[in-house]
């Protein structure tokens, strides 16, 4: 009987964990709440507005034309489609990728994972990255753009009005022997200096404009 009723246990527990890994939809047009779970994604559907939306272990979708506050999660990517709407986005081991036209008041960043914005895109804050590559195609960052050891490619007249850092590693990621690199194409700019803490490649086209670059290594 106690191994009958300790299968049962670990039976109740296993159907209580996929239930909760389930991605969580949100459809309501009068939901504003914030969301918050652990196991499991969050898919805001097209339209909807929502508060806060965090989780721990799951990805977050934005439908079109959706506004949030801020998006945040651990173990996963955010996903935001066009015409989005957000206070700020952020996860630690995820990516960040955008369709057009995607407006954030605050701040952009991740810890492992890439970061990847599309034409009529805003950032009111920074935009920073540590481990993760940043490609923005036709957007504009109105502070600063960080990373350590991602690259950075500016394309399709994309601007940053701030400076771009490129941090030292500080001796925390030594296996990395991999130089990032700074790629600007001939339409894109970048209105502040750039500060180089380590070795950078740098691919600035000609025609690109670009502030001071200033190495410090």
């Amino acid at each position: 009987m106690a191994v009958n009723n300790s299968l049962k246990s670990t039976i109740l527990l296993l159907a209580t964990l996929s239930q909760a890994a389930c991605v969580l939809e949100v459809h309501s047009s009068d939901y504003h709440h914030d969301i918050s779970r652990v196991f499991g994604g969050v898919d805001v559907a097209a339209g909807q507005t929502v508060g806060d939306v965090d989780s721990v272990n799951g990805s977050i979708t934005l439908g079109d034309d959706s506004r949030a506050e801020h998006v945040q999660t651990v173990n996963g990517s955010i996903r935001a489609r066009d015409d989005v709407q957000v206070m700020s986005l952020e996860t630690v081991n995820g990516s960040i990728r955008a369709g057009r036209n995607l407006k954030v008041e605050e701040d952009v960043s991740t810890v492992n994972g890439g970061i990847e914005l599309k034409s009529g895109t805003v950032i009111g804050d920074r935009l920073t990255t540590v481990n993760g590559s940043i490609r923005l195609h036709g957007a504009e960052v109105v502070r600063d753009v960080e990373t350590v050891n991602g690259d950075i490619r500016l394309s399709d007249g994309s601007t940053i009005t701030g400076d771009v850092i490129f941090r030292d590693t500080g001796g925390r990621f030594n296996w990395n022997h991999k130089r990032p690199r700074l790629i600007v194409d001939a339409d894109s700019s970048i209105k502040g200096t750039i500060y180089l803490y380590r070795e950078v490649v740098l691919e600035i086209h000609e025609d690109a404009r670009v502030g001071e670059i200033v190495e410090d290594f």
